[in-house]
């Protein structure tokens, strides 16, 4: 397995189940940075933020951000991506969008592979890219977003990047917000760059019910799977699916919740997920906190080898 496997999915068994909140996606999330030269390089200021350029190791990069010393910092984590063995990545094209950025780049080897990044500021969108970038550097595909892949449903956002290999794949994610939808979509590739299976998602896969969410992500391979996630919002519905997505990558097993299997009980929800012959319900207060209750158990159940 790649180096991301150690430190993503180490960390994921031994502090439980990974979401947004909880920081699983910054861009040196999981990577051994390496260390970089870079020069002070210009910058030009930009609608909401900073377009900073560097020449890093002889090689020419740029970042943007909310702040200079953000864009800067972007810039320097793209010479980071390029001492991994990854591409350097310069010429963001930026595309202001309601909610917030998208922002892609073109990257050397080959300026006609672009990688592209989503988020609420500036400094969101090219942290989300950045991280796409570092996937690509250790083996994953490059993935670029375009505008009429981003779809808004009442709640959130759902983004499709599609993502180079010898074919074009879509990888999804979804989010309250267009940085948890790109958070939700890297921590996604992670899992396709691992041998897991490629997930994708839609407007349509998405039900709510009073005080949350279900999401269902399809995920096409040698054998289909479908992973599902339950969440008081969008982005907690989606980051429970990602936790089964792991886990069933990890060679645990396929769970999916169907919206006749979450009640209103009281003291707060019911969820029931199916998971291969058997299944597991979880409870809690909030529609959230059941999904986790009943990722817990499946993990319980059947431990991965």
């Amino acid at each position: 397995m790649k180096n991301i496997t150690v430190v993503l999915f180490a960390a994921w068994i031994f502090t439980g189940p990974l979401h947004a909140e909880d920081g699983l996606y910054p861009a040196t999330e999981g990577f051994e940075a390496k260390a970089v030269s870079c020069t002070t390089g210009s910058w030009s200021a930009y609608p909401g933020g900073y377009i900073a350029s560097k020449r890093c190791d002889g090689k020419n990069v740029a970042g943007v951000g909310t702040a200079l010393t953000a864009a800067q910092a972007n810039a320097v984590e793209f010479g980071e991506v390029g001492a991994l063995g990854g591409r350097y990545c310069n010429y963001p094209a930026i595309s202001p969008k309601a909610g917030g950025y998208l922002v892609t780049f073109s990257c050397q080897p080959q300026l006609s592979r672009e990688i592209s990044g989503l988020g609420q500021t500036l400094t969101d969108a090219g942290i989300n890219a950045a991280g796409f970038g570092e996937v690509n550097a250790l083996g994953g595909r490059s993935c670029k977003l375009y505008d009429s892949d981003v779809k808004d449903f009442p709640g959130g956002f759902v983004a499709t990047f599609q993502c180079a290999g010898s074919v074009h794949l879509p990888i999804s994610g979804v989010g309250a917000n267009l940085t948890d939808a790109g958070k939700n979509a890297l921590g996604f590739a992670r899992v396709e760059a691992e041998g897991g299976h490629r997930c994708t998602s839609y407007t349509s896969y998405v039900e709510y019910f009073p005080g949350g969410y279900l999401i269902k992500f399809s995920c096409p391979g040698a054998t289909r799977v479908n992973v599902s996630g339950v969440g008081t919002t969008s982005s907690d519905a989606a980051a429970n699916a990602l936790d089964f997505a792991m886990y069933e990558a990890m060679g645990g097993r396929e769970c999916e919740a169907y919206s006749s299997g979450v009640k209103i009980v009281a003291g707060g929800y019911e969820v029931r997920f199916s998971c291969g012959s058997g299944t597991v319900t979880g409870y809690g207060s909030t529609a959230t906190k059941a999904g986790q209750d009943a990722f817990v158990k499946a993990l319980a159940n059947w431990p991965i080898n």
